[in-house]
């Protein structure tokens, strides 16, 4: 996520940052106005629809628009299916799939409206692959590569366009 919109803010992008720890969503978004860019921070649990909704009309208070959406909150728990618990399996799909759900919905909105947009959404090899300890996981990331298939079908005559990235392990705590 930092390397993203470090990225995009390098290009000209004004980032809205979100996160659910207001100092690591502040320390992110002071980074990319350090480096030149513009970045503004929210805190937001993306599977709370009441902060999705808060979060994407400060977007659009800021911005005036949304242009490029990156879907990039995850939370991983990797253990065998028998020792997972309900609240960490829940805890996956609340995040890796009803925050990608909730936000892109409000987002589309303003995108639909300009006839034009990005959405995308940060998936995992583990969304290809299936590996010992990552049952939960893994059908998060499976589940996002059909709503983003599903979802381009939807838009794309709006001129949005989606796309899903398998990136492999990522340096991230």
């Amino acid at each position: 996520g930092k390397a993203i919109a470090a990225a995009l803010a390098a290009e000209g992008a004004h980032t809205v940052l979100a996160a659910r720890s207001r100092g690591e969503i502040e320390a992110q978004a002071e980074a990319v106005r350090s480096g030149g860019g513009k970045a503004t921070a929210v805190v937001a649990d993306v599977s709370d629809q009441r902060q999705v909704e808060r979060l994407v009309a400060q977007a659009l208070a800021v911005t005036g628009t949304i242009d490029i959406l990156v879907n990039n909150a995850d939370i991983g728990v990797f253990k065998p299916v028998s020792e997972l618990s309900i609240e960490e399996f829940d805890a996956m799909w609340g995040v890796n799939m009803r925050g990608v759900f909730l936000v892109t919905k409000y987002a589309l909105h303003a995108m639909i409206k300009a006839d034009r947009g990005a959405i995308v959404n940060i998936a995992s090899l583990a969304g290809k692959n299936t590996f010992k300890g990552g049952a939960g996981y893994c059908a998060t990331k499976w589940a996002l590569r059909g709503f983003s298939g599903s979802l381009m079908l939807e838009v794309r005559d709006h001129n949005i366009r989606v796309v899903t990235i398998c990136p492999g392990s990522v340096d991230t705590s």
